[in-house]
């Protein structure tokens, strides 16, 4: 593909440009576990939520189902690629688990905050599970790839 820029003919390699868009997306975020857990928070929430109407309860899991997809994608993601690229085993499943998980409650809590969410805080409990979450996939993730000796597969 070309195209034409102040006179000069500038040729554009879309598919090597698109593959490396796709390369980073996928070291970056995890789509697959975006969506299962968008979806058992998304309902979690709007049990949670139920009793003030059902406008409310799905305005509120909504909210929780987009922000989790978006999130849990790249914190899913950041969770393993901290647990496999320290190399220290205890450090990197600390920080593996503490980073994405204070970003996590922070997020969750302001988001429930927002006009909108009729307890908020409540609404950010089911969130507050995540850090035992991150913990197995540091820990899955680390052993994993130490297995096969890709220590440096996610972050190049």
């Amino acid at each position: 593909m070309s195209c034409s820029m102040l006179g000069k003919t500038v040729k554009i390699k879309s598919a090597r440009i698109a593959g490396s868009l796709y390369d980073s997306w996928r070291r970056h975020f995890d789509s697959k576990t975006g969506f299962m857990i968008a979806g058992v928070m998304g309902g979690s929430i709007w049990f949670i939520n139920s009793d003030h109407g059902f406008l409310p309860a799905a305005t509120a899991a909504l909210k929780q189902m987009a922000y989790t997809f978006l999130v849990s994608g790249f914190t899913v993601k950041m969770c393993e690629n901290l647990a496999v690229k320290i190399n220290h085993k205890t450090a990197a499943l600390v920080l593996s688990v503490l980073i994405p998980s204070a970003i996590t409650i922070f997020a969750t809590y302001a988001v429930h905050s927002l006009k909108g969410t009729p307890e908020p805080l409540n609404s950010t409990m089911p969130t507050m599970i995540g850090p035992l979450f991150f913990y197995c996939i540091g820990d899955g993730e680390k052993m994993r790839k130490s297995e096969k000796g890709e220590e440096k597969l996610l972050m190049r």
